[in-house]
């Protein structure tokens, strides 16, 4: 009977786990459209109240990303999320991924490419805490 109940509980822990790891994809994905969409309500939805971007060395918060990364562009903007690792620890989770955004200029493409990880904390929904961008340099 205790190895039962034991089963029981660790299926249940494993089925919150990817429940919260598909919540926080579509999360992490969702934002990435606000940003293509210049949805400044949208993106603060999607964040803590002290959300903080380190970019490329520069360190954001949420006032100085949405100056610096949601400006009006006739440019058209795809993103691809390539997810590498979610580690969820009750009401905190840690997720490192791939970024390729594709910007389309009324036909000229161009390609940017970062490592980044998002610290999510869970109050009442998942929300992004904070966001590291590297850009991804050619191999030397």
């Amino acid at each position: 009977m205790f190895c039962v109940l034991c089963l029981l509980v660790c299926v249940n822990i494993f089925s919150q786990t990817n429940i919260d790891s598909l919540k926080i994809t579509q999360l992490t994905t969702d934002d990435y459209e606000t940003l293509s969409n210049v949805d400044i309500n949208g993106h603060k939805a999607k964040v803590t109240k002290n959300y903080i971007l380190i970019e490329d060395g520069n360190i954001w918060n949420l006032k100085d990303k949405i100056k610096y990364l949601f400006t009006p562009t006739d440019v058209k903007r795809t993103n691809e999320i390539e997810f590498l690792n979610i580690d969820v620890y009750s009401e905190t989770a840690v997720v490192v991924y791939r970024l390729k955004s594709i910007f389309d200029d009324n036909g000229k493409n161009t390609e940017s490419n970062w490592s980044e990880s998002v610290v999510c904390k869970k109050n009442d929904k998942w929300k992004l805490s904070l966001t590291h961008s590297a850009p991804i340099k050619e191999k030397c």
